[in-house]
């Protein structure tokens, strides 16, 4: 069974862990706990010694090393916060918004699809989902995502029962009582996306970082209305 010199047991083995790295109180106290190491040392032979007192600066000058590198991490770390904050609330709240028209329609008048409103939901909600995100806040985000889809979703059945009726396929042909539905999708993926968003944003406050306003949306547009 392999052994460790008495030189290398006093020593303590730096952790990575991130409540290491990102602490300078606890580099202090391993740099102090080193020196003590070294004044309790055994006496040893004079080879030995000049071995321990030359590793001994060399240790210390890396424990700081790798100190320093972990706070440059931790300080780039809650950089990137506010950097993902501002991302994800332009591009999510840019895809909310194409659709907003949609949420104040009335059920009982014809709901015409917008080519060029659906394209550019599609686009966002992809990027949106692509926009690499912290583990603090990855569910979050995953229910924002989840509130697009609900969106994009609806907007693609509008657009095909549309097509059916200019191809003359009534069977498949969007009327009156799919309008209930499809505007009801899309309040629901807009109430699943402002909920998820708002709860986000309290998360990134208790770290320190700033999450914009969401859109100006009334309760009583996202208030679910039962089919007349």
């Amino acid at each position: 069974m392999r052994r460790e010199s008495p030189a290398a047991e006093m020593w303590p083995r730096a952790r990575v862990g991130p409540n290491h790295l990102c602490s300078t109180r606890s580099l202090a106290a391993r740099i102090a706990d080193s020196h003590i190491a070294i004044s309790q040392l055994p006496r040893l032979q004079p080879l030995r010694m000049r071995t321990v007192l030359i590793t001994r600066p060399v240790r210390v000058a890396t424990l700081i090393g790798i100190a320093a590198l972990a706070l440059a991490g931790c300080r780039r770390s809650e950089g990137s916060y506010q950097g993902y904050a501002d991302r994800t609330a332009a591009v999510g709240d840019s895809a909310l918004t194409t659709a907003l028209s949609y949420l104040t329609l009335d059920a009982t008048t014809p709901v015409r699809y917008d080519a060029e409103a659906a394209r550019a939901l599609e686009r966002l909600a992809t990027q949106f989902g692509g926009i690499m995100r912290p583990d603090t806040v990855a569910l979050l985000h995953r229910q924002m995502l989840e509130g697009l889809d609900s969106l994009v979703v609806a907007m693609r059945v509008l657009g095909e029962r549309e097509a059916n009726c200019t191809r003359e396929r009534t069977i498949d042909c969007v009327d009156e009582r799919d309008f209930p539905l499809i505007l009801g999708s899309m309040r629901a993926g807009a109430r699943t996306y402002l909920d998820a968003r708002r709860r986000m944003r309290e998360t990134l406050a208790t770290l320190g970082t700033r999450f914009p306003d969401p859109p100006a949306v009334s309760a009583a547009v996202l208030a679910p209305r039962s089919p007349s």
